[in-house]
């Protein structure tokens, strides 16, 4: 009965946008298992290499060869592989690790995947709330020598790598002025735990790399916002409200700053559907143990159920952030309907 008493155009635009989640999420999957094979470098290879090197030479090595072949999930042609792969897949098995065994996949992932989000939401989250105000203002005011040069600033910022603001920051705020630890996420020898002490020693650790983010994002918000504000300046329904007698402040941050954000917080959504893939070239310049890291260490060991795995949760994630603005959008924006898209 309650099925029923949905209106049918929310239905089917629900409905349209599902099979495309679906559709989409399938191609991924199969691109995110053919990604890794694609790349130079056998596991197998490169696990007997490394006894090798480190004289642990087993007899009987192409039993061995096939023994891993069967547990790694590389045993026979690529379409039994593929096949295999999704059965495993729809089974909530991500097998497991070849750099780490005896260790699963979920287990690496899942322990690396709360420093990455810890680090990249928060940084994320107040970039985008800096940027958009100082973008906001910026866009109102125009004019100014002040104005002109956070402008000039905010498109420099943007055009700035972050690794390389990251390497700058660790010059200059732990090398030169050894205010910040340069690596790790806490203190060598502290057990994680829940505790003040444990998170402001997190916090401490994850200062620079926040910043290397946030110092470059801002740039790109504030231009996006600035460029908003300035379209929307013209519109009729800032004009009457100016005659209204409203003050500037509520007609820049009632009418205009409100309208001009809706763009933004799709920025945002699909920025936050991004952080699960982690600020790869950052966590590793600061050692931090995101899963950028783990994603570096199992492309040097050519750990393809590591890779699948980070390509796998990375995928899902932005295709779910899309999924939802797509669905909440009509309720943030009065102008779209879902019977008028």
């Amino acid at each position: 009965m309650v099925f029923l008493m949905i209106p049918r155009a929310l239905i089917k635009y629900i409905a349209k946008r599902l099979i495309f989640f679906v559709i989409t999420a399938f191609a991924a999957v199969t691109i995110n298992f053919l990604i890794p094979r694609l790349i130079p470098g056998d596991p197998i290879s490169t696990i007997l290499l490394r006894m090798e090197q480190q004289g642990r030479i087993i007899p009987g090595g192409e039993d061995l060869v096939e023994i891993y072949k069967r547990r790694f999930g590389l045993e026979g042609d690529l379409f039994t592989q593929y096949i295999r792969y999704l059965q495993r897949l729809l089974q909530g098995d991500l097998g497991f690790s070849i750099m780490a065994f005896p260790m699963t996949v979920q287990e690496i992932i899942f322990r690396a995947l709360p420093w990455t989000i810890g680090l990249l939401s928060i940084a994320t989250v107040l970039s985008w709330v800096l940027g958009n105000l100082l973008g906001a203002f910026l866009g109102w005011v125009r004019k100014g020598k002040a104005a002109a040069f956070i402008t000039y600033l905010a498109l420099g910022l943007n055009q700035v790598p972050y690794y390389f603001l990251a390497l700058v920051l660790v010059f200059l705020f732990a090398y030169m002025i050894p205010i910040f630890p340069s690596q790790g996420a806490f203190a060598i020898g502290r057990v994680p735990s829940i505790s003040i002490e444990f998170v402001i020693d997190v916090i401490y650790h994850s200062t620079l790399p926040a910043l290397s983010i946030i110092i470059v994002s801002l740039g790109g918000w504030m231009i996006t916002m600035r460029s908003m504000i300035i379209e929307v300046l013209g519109e009729d329904y800032l004009l009457l409200a100016e005659a209204k007698g409203l003050s500037k402040n509520v007609i820049l941050m009632k009418y205009a700053f409100r309208n001009a954000l809706l763009p933004q917080v799709t920025g945002l959504a699909m920025s936050l559907g991004f952080i699960v893939n982690g600020a790869l070239l950052t966590e590793i310049i600061f050692n931090y143990p995101g899963i950028g890291t783990v994603f570096f260490d199992a492309l040097n060991s050519s750990d393809y159920n590591i890779m699948q795995g980070v390509f796998l949760i990375t995928t899902l994630s932005v295709l779910i952030a899309n999924l939802l603005i797509d669905l909440l959008y009509p309720l943030l924006d009065p102008r779209i309907s879902y019977r008028r898209e």
